[in-house]
């Protein structure tokens, strides 16, 4: 039925992950390519790859089984790999391995929304978010040669 809503509205669903846990359903990419399975293509991923690295999974391993799927971004990074409490870092200074990740999105030629997500509230938050925008903008510079 939601599938039947969406392609008459012309609406996406995009299942989101959080850390593992006992109540996290969709913490693993393969949970939601399950969901996907058989639907069409406005049904996917919002992916956030700090929550990925806080559940021990390679955030590039992820995007590539996701690759069709992606329907929304969030840009986070976590400063340790398998730790469900670990914290926000800005963006390439954690353990996703993040200048990784963009080239995949790029490969990918994913189009979509991009938000960065910053869960870490500090003194410094307005600093490590700015961080988080200098990255992207010099890694995503560094690949088209500029």
């Amino acid at each position: 039925m939601i599938e039947k809503l969406c392609e008459e509205y012309k609406i996406n669903l995009a299942v989101h992950n959080h850390p593992e846990s006992a109540t996290s359903v969709y913490w693993n990419p393969d949970k939601v390519l399950g969901v996907c399975k058989g639907r069409g293509k406005r049904i996917g991923a919002c992916c956030d790859t700090g929550h990925w690295v806080r559940s021990g999974l390679a955030p590039v391993e992820c995007l590539k089984k996701l690759e069709g799927r992606i329907l929304g971004f969030h840009l986070k990074d976590a400063a340790e790999m398998g730790n469900r409490e670990s914290r926000d870092v800005p963006l390439g200074e954690g353990k996703a391995d993040y200048a990784a990740v963009l080239k995949e999105l790029k490969r990918q030629g994913y189009r979509g929304v991009v938000a960065i997500e910053y869960e870490y509230d500090s003194p410094e938050l307005k600093t490590d978010v700015a961080k988080c925008v200098a990255f992207v903008e010099k890694t995503v510079q560094a690949f088209n040669g500029q």
